[in-house]
């Protein structure tokens, strides 16, 4: 399963079939931020599928201010759907589509939070596949994320998961170094 629950274009398609709320997870690009009415601020984020404009409170906003300067990237959590409001003075109930904003990370964060299982991809230099991953170990240390190698050459596949003492601590710049490596070619990862 992945960590984000769809993409951006999905709310556009849940206003319009006025969907009942769920959760979400999203992982996008800031492309502005914008006062929004009632002190709130828009937050306008963009991934492959479109974009989408979430509404934070004042509170929320100078939480995660830092977080949300253009070109950054960001993690979304919350609940999107319709919400009924009660009508004033005899006015009929008013249903919105509503998407609310439980929790803002940077990627980082989001990796180190959600990753549970990743795999180096070997698809040539895997001779020194057990030493770099001993390099990657002791510079990232130990943690949840359980290691797996899926290794690909002249016809062979071998997936291999690797001990409980290989359990590595997840982090964006773990799956930034990785690819450095010689044996690495390709990193998957699962929540």
């Amino acid at each position: 399963s992945h960590v984000t629950t769809f993409e951006l274009a999905k709310f556009h398609e849940m206003n319009i079939k006025n969907a009942s709320p769920k959760d979400y997870r999203v992982l996008g690009l800031v492309t502005g931020v914008r006062p929004g009415f009632k002190g709130k601020m828009k937050v306008r984020i963009v991934d492959q599928s479109g974009f989408f404009e979430f509404s934070l409170s004042e509170q929320l906003f100078y939480e995660y201010q830092a977080m949300l300067e253009t070109n950054s990237m960001i993690f979304v959590e919350g609940i999107a759907g319709l919400k009924t409001f009660k009508g004033k003075d005899g006015k009929p109930d008013n249903e919105v589509f509503v998407t609310s904003v439980s929790n803002l990370y940077s990627v980082e964060e989001a990796v180190a939070l959600y990753c549970e299982r990743i795999c180096f991809v070997s698809l040539e230099n895997s001779q020194d596949l057990s030493g770099e991953i001993n390099e990657l170990l002791v510079k990232h240390g130990k943690g949840k994320a359980q290691l797996y190698v899926h290794y690909k050459k002249a016809g062979q596949e071998v997936n291999l998961k690797l001990s409980e003492q290989h359990k590595i601590r997840p982090s964006y710049s773990l799956l930034e170094e990785a690819l450095t490596k010689s044996c690495v070619q390709e990193v998957l990862t699962k929540n």
